[in-house]
């Protein structure tokens, strides 16, 4: 068991075996919970729990969605995520205006 002490900014430096051990980097986020024995850190989660049913019903509705399929990305001509329609025809063979297996001199 290890010791830490509290600084007047009220920070607590995590041993160096227990962040490493648990691949926790600066900036990683906790949620700190109050208990009968003392204080629990919690990693934070980017999203919340489901079910794999959630998860079921959500791929379902998907594909049942009459949107069609996206454009792919051409972000390399700086042009965002998505191409923009004909784009990707008038940029060349391989989609950053230059002809497939080419140079830029060619």
């Amino acid at each position: 068991m290890e010791t830490t002490r509290l600084s007047t900014k009220g920070q607590a430096v995590l041993p160096k075996n227990i962040r490493a051990s648990r691949a926790w980097v600066p900036g990683a986020e906790f949620i700190v919970e109050e208990t009968a024995d003392g204080i629990l850190l919690r990693p934070a989660r980017r999203f919340p729990r489901t079910t794999l049913d959630e998860v079921a019903q959500i791929a379902q509705a998907v594909s049942d969605s009459p949107l069609q399929a996206l454009p792919q990305s051409n972000s390399r001509r700086g042009r965002g995520l998505f191409a923009l329609e004909g784009e990707a025809e008038d940029a060349g063979a391989n989609g950053c205006g230059h002809p497939a297996g080419g140079d830029a001199a060619a």
